[in-house]
């Protein structure tokens, strides 16, 4: 079997391409297997690279070392769709790696000998618009307030989450719910929201676990639409959501469990969108669907689903 790995050096705050290097080889000599070794050069460079990985050697089975964080795992594993000779391995260099959070012990992730040593788990993955994530999708307020955080990037060097939570405020006081067309399973539930979300895993953005109940293996999606009340009240709703405390939040928050889901703005407008923590904009009906078995994931031996 062939090794790839793929490393994002921007992933974090530290560039350590040379130690994963360095670790690679030491441990492709000790361990007798052939590898190929990539660094990404620029944003999306990791869908090229894995795109044509898996078609270069779709005739032998490979493993896909996504060296980086949430966003990095994202790209490689649509890249990798439709490619059944490829399995994923999510090796984390990032802010967050989400994914990890499902499982009950994800210390072994850390280590690259217990993932080139690991075994696969087929884990469902979910699509949006064509894209496959694995993780979560959030539609309104917050990928709203990660395609604007770069504009409060000067306030990071009093504190790093100042950014996040400058936006936040400032999207809350300014931008508001908007109104969806909406179909769940073939049943309406369009309205006013301030954010809809689709979780196959139970965290996204590092901490925020508004769907704590989501597994990746259960064959489900759990879609949330989260109603705007009056400003102070939002405010303080969105630390309960973020927390997952449904019975604080009462009918500002449905959580309903289904495999697919059509929406559009009934404004016709671009929707911003977050998908796995990369920024997209999509204008239309668009449609967010279980892949079930849809990841093929490389994990430590052992490693089990909370």
């Amino acid at each position: 079997m062939r090794h790839i790995f793929i490393v994002n050096p921007v992933a974090a705050n530290i560039d350590r391409s040379e130690e994963i290097r360095t670790e690679v080889e030491a441990l492709s000599k000790a361990m007798d297997f052939e590898y190929l070794f990539f660094i990404v050069e620029f944003e999306g460079h990791e869908s090229i690279i894995t795109n044509k990985i898996c078609d270069a050697f779709r005739d032998e089975p490979i493993r896909i070392y996504a060296c980086g964080g949430s966003g990095t795992f994202q790209r490689v594993l649509d890249a990798a769709k439709g490619f059944k000779n490829a399995e994923l391995a999510c090796y984390p260099c990032g802010v967050t790696n989400d994914l990890l959070k499902c499982f009950r012990d994800s210390s072994g992730f850390y280590e690259l000998k217990n993932l080139i040593e690991g075994e696969t788990m087929t884990l469902d993955a979910a699509e949006f618009d064509g894209r496959r994530f694995c993780n979560a999708l959030s539609i309104g307020m917050t990928a709203r307030i990660i395609g604007d955080i770069d504009s409060y990037e000067f306030i990071s060097k009093f504190n790093r989450n100042f950014p996040y939570w400058f936006s936040s405020i400032v999207d809350v006081l300014t931008k508001r719910e908007i109104d969806y067309q909406i179909e769940i399973d073939g049943v309406d539930y369009s309205g006013k929201y301030l954010l809809v979300s689709a979780f196959n895993g139970c965290v996204y953005g590092g901490n925020i676990s508004p769907a704590k109940n989501a597994k990746p293996n259960d064959g489900m999606l759990d879609f949330i639409l989260f109603k705007a009340v009056k400003y102070i009240d939002t405010l303080m709703s969105i630390k309960a959501f973020c927390a997952g405390d449904a019975e604080k939040l009462g009918d500002r928050m449905m959580i309903i469990r289904g495999r697919r889901m059509k929406i559009m703005q009934r404004n016709g407008l671009e929707m911003t969108c977050n998908i796995d923590g990369e920024f997209y904009k999509t204008s239309g009906f668009t449609e967010i669907c279980m892949k079930e078995n849809g990841l093929r994931l490389i994990v430590p031996q052992g490693a089990a689903l909370k």
